[in-house]
């Protein structure tokens, strides 16, 4: 955390942050390398405030899923030791993209992370995507505070376009999905990467639905939000 750097906001940044803390239902962002602070610091910032928010965002510097984390917990994010490998910390909320490593599920080729494989290398935040007042945020913008302080970059904010709303949010989440699904293998090695939809309704409905028929899928809440009057 950077309270130093969060005193003197540029007029982008305040936009984004704005329009961050006001959110309602759920913020969904997309980001390249933004530094620090940035959007995974004010998202968690803001589901500490309201901890009914759906969040998820993926990243391709593992250094903003970590201040996420650190972030939600309300410490500081440590500084790394030169040339020492320490775990990192991440909510599964807000993933840094990640290649395939030891466990490479069958039809699945080897994938490398340097090559462009496996980055983050939209810059993109919605809020709220079902509401009248919903948001979009894009641009070259990285979503942090070198875009606003050592760059020359453009931010766009649209307001109350559900159409824009909803595609940016099918969008992000199809990325966040898609990189969820290899820091999961990379966790829980076989066993992960066996996963699979089953045959039998059984088996799968219990992942998204209680004995009692309520949905307990969180990502599943967030679509049926769609469907409300």
């Amino acid at each position: 955390r950077s309270n130093k750097k969060d005193e003197k906001r540029p007029a982008d940044m305040e936009a984004l942050v704005e329009r961050i803390n006001g959110a309602k239902h759920a913020i969904l962002f997309l980001a390249f390398y933004p530094g620090s602070p940035c959007i995974a610091n004010w998202a968690a910032q803001a589901l500490r405030q309201n901890k009914d928010l759906f969040v998820r965002g993926c990243v391709t510097n593992i250094s903003a899923a970590e201040g996420f984390y650190y972030e939600l917990k309300g410490t500081t994010q440590p500084k790394k030791p030169t040339g020492q490998k320490t775990p990192v910390k991440e909510d599964p909320r807000v993933i840094a993209a990640e290649a395939l490593d030891r466990i490479i599920p069958m039809g699945w080729q080897k994938e490398i992370l340097n090559a462009g494989f496996a980055i983050i290398h939209d810059k993109v935040l919605v809020v709220d995507p079902f509401a009248d007042n919903c948001v979009v945020v894009t641009g070259s913008h990285n979503l942090g505070h070198k875009a606003s302080f050592d760059n020359d970059e453009n931010l766009v904010v649209v307001e109350g376009n559900k159409n824009l709303a909803v595609a940016y949010a099918t969008h992000v989440l199809d990325v966040y999905d898609h990189f969820s699904w290899r820091y999961m293998i990379n966790r829980l090695g076989t066993k992960g990467a066996d996963q699979s939809l089953a045959n039998e309704p059984k088996k799968w409905l219990d992942k998204y639905y209680d004995a009692d028929g309520q949905i307990k899928n969180a990502q599943l809440k967030f679509w049926m939000q769609a469907a409300a009057p």
